[in-house]
């Protein structure tokens, strides 16, 4: 809040209304400092070797303008240089929300820039500042020599790069590249040029002036409309306007040389959809075939004849302007019937230039005086190809007898207009809001944020989800769609096979949204062996011989996401042990595991393991062997198993250290209940139940019938582990019955019908 009451400071003053002011000749440093609410400039320098750098200004030139968030000045001219500033960079700020002051000036228009650098600028480096919001400039250069403008992010600003000429010196030596210049609407522009003085101290031309400025090239231009790069060019100081054209991109290129590996954004805006196409095309004549009748043209010194050169697609209008001015406009227009209010149309043709920059304009007007508009106009450009050009008419004014206009930029140069088409539609409107999405880190740590979808930035780099930036960066982010759900791939429970048996079957699984594809292969493991169907989510596994193979399942869904996992087999020979019974059942807090060998040869012990989830094994005891012909039965209790599902297996060690395991057992330690109830059957003259308890304690149980009345209510003592009851009861007949059971700590309830 800095200099927030207009009249209590000088606009020439350079400390008044400003943030922070640094004057001084070298050596000085400005940084991470935040400035909110600033009435002129957010910081002002001068001199060399400065830096300013990690600055984040927000909300400035609200009292007075023609200033910067951040702003240097340099006098002299290049007839009087003054003084020389040399390696000064502003590197890595974030700039937003320049307001402008226009009252009491002779200007209603805003003035104020991101970056503003200002007099007869030289020898700055812009580098990785993002400005945004600013409702003039994102930056702007006078008379810039030696300026450098490299990885910056402008958006939502009316001018995103701004550079002049005055007459009294010149440009040099500008260099602006790998930029991302964003506009948000249609009314705002990627590059404006001004020129004070095209034709001093010499004469030349505005394509001359244009290939001398410097290096601009390999950035990003977002261009809602095809007329963003514009230029404002006098013929000499303070003398007449000579008219230009707006560029489009591709004319921009061809006529400057400039921006040759530039581009747009990769992921396309769409500003609508067409959802279906309603009638037929009311336009009488659309194809040419044999004449132009069914439209008219209007405009000075053009023609428009009937063309059969199959310029397009057999016969077309062909249009030439035999004195073309910057500007001006000549059209056709025919008859498109009645329009309403409450409905969409859409205006179709193809056009075929013959130079890199024609712009052509396309409305829908009144067919009698006073001839107004009942739709805003739109632009779209077009070279020397063949394009097809669509422009949706939105909530036109009710008119009963419309007209469609084209218009063509005189300085297009000869142009062929064919297959022109208009129909009534039903379309959705995408507005920018919904589709673009700007996020910014004006702090020193990283900033994750949480998006709503899957978004990209101008490179095609996506974000399904989520983004993270960096300190003082930013991204501007175009939506693709909904959030992708990554899969989650399962390649199975380790596998353990004993020779002669040579073959496995893997059986792998995934969860997501349309899996496209499984892919099995070997990782580690013996040369020998053979996957029989590899792009099955199940495949057996053959060949094998003895080692220890590790295998991989990937699988990939319709969006290119993917997943991996993998599982172990196991080849051995014969087991030194033969198991013939492995188990484990729970018993209160504990879990008890038994096992049952036979023929035991060379045997020197048992290692119990245990695992949470079936692949990651601990040891948790070791059991001496036995190591007799005879049957051997072995217990072991795991007094601190986990809560959730055990899974438990042997490791049955030969006396030489080799070992062999046994297949997986699992108890389920999640719900501990002081007892189960393992069947409740009751006839007309008897009750019987199986239950096994977790100790010593008194079961209740109660029968009762529909009506409610108790049949039978008896106490029993309950002995640890399996339990089996059967009492005879008075005679009933063949209903439904409620068997209550209950201890001091648990109630089970069965619903049953005697039989």
């Amino acid at each position: 809040n800095n200099g927030q009451f207009a009249g209590m400071g000088s606009f020439f003053d350079d400390s008044d209304y400003k943030g922070i002011y640094l004057g001084v000749q070298n050596n000085g440093i400005i940084e991470n400092n935040v400035l909110d609410s600033v009435g002129a400039a957010g910081i002002q320098f001068n001199g060399s070797d400065i830096v300013v750098e990690k600055n984040y200004v927000n909300y400035f030139c609200n009292v007075t303008h023609d200033n910067g968030g951040i702003y240097t000045y340099a006098n002299g001219t290049d007839a009087a240089p003054g003084s020389i500033f040399t390696n000064r960079i502003i590197r890595n700020n974030v700039i937003s929300n320049g307001i402008s002051a226009p009252d009491g000036t002779n200007s209603r228009s805003p003035f104020c820039a991101g970056i503003y650098l200002d007099g007869r600028s030289m020898n700055v480096t812009v580098v990785g500042n993002t400005v945004f919001n600013i409702s003039k400039n994102g930056i702007h250069c006078n008379n810039p020599s030696n300026v450098t403008i490299r990885d910056n992010t402008f958006f939502n600003n009316l001018q995103d790069i701004s550079f002049m000429r005055w007459g009294w010196g010149s440009i040099t030596n500008l260099n602006i590249k790998k930029n991302i210049s964003f506009p948000y609407t249609t009314t705002q522009r990627n590059i404006y040029y001004t020129n004070g003085a095209l034709n001093t101290p010499v004469t030349t031309t505005l394509q001359n002036n244009l290939r001398s400025l410097g290096t601009i090239d390999s950035n990003y231009y977002n261009t809602y409309t095809d007329a963003s790069i514009q230029t404002e060019i006098y013929s000499t100081e303070g003398g007449a306007v000579v008219p230009t054209s707006p560029f489009s991109l591709d004319g921009w290129k061809a006529l400057t040389g400039h921006d040759q590996k530039s581009g747009k954004p990769r992921p396309k805006i769409a500003p609508y959809t067409i959802n279906s196409v309603v009638g037929t095309n009311v336009v009488t004549n659309p194809q040419f075939t044999s004449n132009i009748t069914g439209v008219t043209l209007f405009g000075a010194s053009t023609t428009a004849a009937w063309d059969n050169s199959n310029k397009i697609s057999g016969g077309s209008i062909r249009m030439d302007f035999a004195s073309p001015a910057s500007n001006r406009f000549s059209f056709i227009y025919g008859a498109a019937g009645a329009v309403n209010s409450a409905k969409q149309y859409v205006l179709r043709f193809k056009t075929l230039g013959t130079t890199a920059n024609g712009m052509v304009r396309a409305y829908i007007r009144k067919s009698a005086s006073p001839y107004n508009n009942l739709v805003p106009t739109q632009s779209k450009a077009f070279g020397v190809a063949r394009i097809q050009h669509e422009f949706l008419i939105n909530a036109p004014t009710t008119d009963a007898a419309a007209s469609f206009v084209i218009e063509l930029e005189q300085m297009s140069g000869t142009t062929y207009i064919d297959d022109i088409e208009f129909y009534e539609v039903a379309a959705t409107i995408n507005t920018i809001a919904s589709q673009v999405r700007f996020e910014f880190n004006s702090s020193s740590v990283a900033k994750t944020i949480t998006l709503d979808a899957k978004y990209a930035d101008v490179d095609s780099t996506i974000y399904n989800g989520s983004i993270t930036l960096q300190p003082f960066s930013s991204r501007v982010l175009i939506k693709l769609g909904p959030i992708n759900v990554v899969p989650v791939c399962y390649a199975g429970l380790d596998k353990t096979v004993f020779l002669p048996i040579d073959t496995v079957m893997l059986s792998g699984s995934a969860t997501g949204i349309n899996i496209s594809t499984f892919a099995w292969r070997k990782l580690t493991g013996p040369a020998q062996f053979l996957i029989n169907t590899p792009n099955s989510s199940s495949t057996k596994v053959s060949n094998l011989v003895i080692g220890t193979y590790t295998f991989e399942l990937l699988v990939t869904d319709a969006a290119g996401l993917t997943s991996r996992d993998t599982l172990s087999v196991n080849v051995s020979t014969i087991l030194p042990v033969k198991l013939t019974k492995f188990s484990a059942y729970r018993q209160g807090n504990k879990v008890n595991l038994k096992w049952v060998t036979e023929s035991e040869a060379n045997s020197s012990h048992f290692v119990v393991e245990r695992s949470t989830n079936g692949r990651d094994f601990i040891s948790i005891g070791i059991v001496a062997s036995n190591n007799s012909a005879g049957e051997n039965v072995y217990t072991f209790v795991d007094n601190n198993p986990v809560n959730g599902i055990n899974y438990y297996r042997l490791a049955m060690v030969d006396n030489d250290n080799s070992k062999e395991y046994s297949r997986l057992v699992s108890v389920n330690m999640s719900i501990r209940r002081a007892f189960r109830v393992e069947t409740a059957v009751v006839t007309t003259t008897a009750l019987r139940v199986a239950v096994n308890s977790e100790r010593r304690q008194t079961l209740n149980i109660v029968i009762v019938d529909v009506a409610g009345r108790v049949v039978m209510n008896r106490q029993v003592q309950l002995q640890p582990g399996n339990n089996t009851l059967s009492t005879n009861i008075t005679a009933i007949p063949k209903l439904v019955y409620y068997i209550k059971m209950f201890t001091e700590e648990d109630t089970v309830i069965r619903t049953v019908l005697s039989e």
